[in-house]
């Protein structure tokens, strides 16, 4: 339910209670103010006649007449003062329906707060607790010591693939290049990659995870000279061991991450 329907709906629960006093008093207090007033009258004109004779002394009975005259004043002014109360009551509702909403909103905001707080506590501990896992895990040196076989099986393999290369086609692994300086004058290019129109778009150069990828940066630059001679178009060239990758575009800018 809404803020001004919860409103709306307490003011006319208010009303109601309110109203229902009201009828109440007046349906009970119809009799009994027909007796008072004879009552306060009656007094009144017993204690009137008790002091319009100047020779008559303070006996008993003008006490009496006195003091129902007191009674009946008082009785009229409770009867009195109860209607004023309601009137005020009923009067000022608004105020009093409003209070108790911003006492409710009140209480329901601080314990959004609370539940804020607890819960950026967490992610905050979350977050510690993350940053610790990740600078133990980086202090932690790699210490898998693969051959090269494995190393492009269990890792470049999978980069490669997805990278979206699915590696499907036999060319795309262990291509034979011609013109490398050697005595045969071939090699065998790691990995491949091919544009649409047949050219190659990337060579990659792989070494095993404990060796530094820099050995294979002259070796990939041969492989690049050759599919360059062979194809007409000069690929990019990567090397890795699985871990460190270079990337080399050598016609226009240096090796970087």
């Amino acid at each position: 339910m809404s803020t001004e329907g919860g409103k709306q709906l307490r003011r006319e629960e208010m009303e109601r209670f309110f109203h229902k006093q009201a009828d109440e008093f007046s349906e009970n207090s119809r009799s009994k103010d027909r007796i008072v007033i004879s009552m306060a009258t009656a007094a009144l004109g017993f204690s009137l006649a008790i002091f319009s004779d100047p020779d008559r002394d303070l006996d008993p009975d003008m006490w009496l007449g006195i003091g129902w005259v007191a009674f009946a004043v008082s009785i009229v002014s409770v009867l009195l003062t109860y209607d004023l109360l309601s009137w005020l009551i009923l009067r000022n509702l608004d105020k009093l329906v409003e209070g108790a909403d911003y006492e409710a909103l009140k209480a329901e905001r601080d314990a959004a707060e609370e539940a804020r707080k607890e819960v950026e506590s967490e992610l905050e501990a979350l977050r510690e607790r993350l940053a610790a896992i990740k600078a133990e895990n980086e202090a932690v040196p790699e210490t898998h010591d693969w051959n090269e076989d494995k190393t492009r099986r269990l890792i470049i393999d999978l980069a490669l693939q997805r990278a979206g290369w699915p590696l499907d086609q036999a060319q795309d692994r262990e291509y034979e290049v011609t013109g490398m300086p050697n005595k045969k004058g071939i090699g065998y290019a790691d990995y491949v990659l091919w544009g649409d129109d047949g050219k190659p778009l990337a060579v990659v150069e792989a070494k095993k995870t404990t060796v530094d990828p820099e050995v294979g940066q002259q070796q990939a630059k041969l492989y690049a000279d050759c599919l360059e001679a062979m194809h007409g178009q000069r690929p990019i060239i990567f090397y890795t061991n699985g871990y460190k990758t270079r990337l080399w575009d050598d016609l226009t800018y240096p090796p970087r991450a």
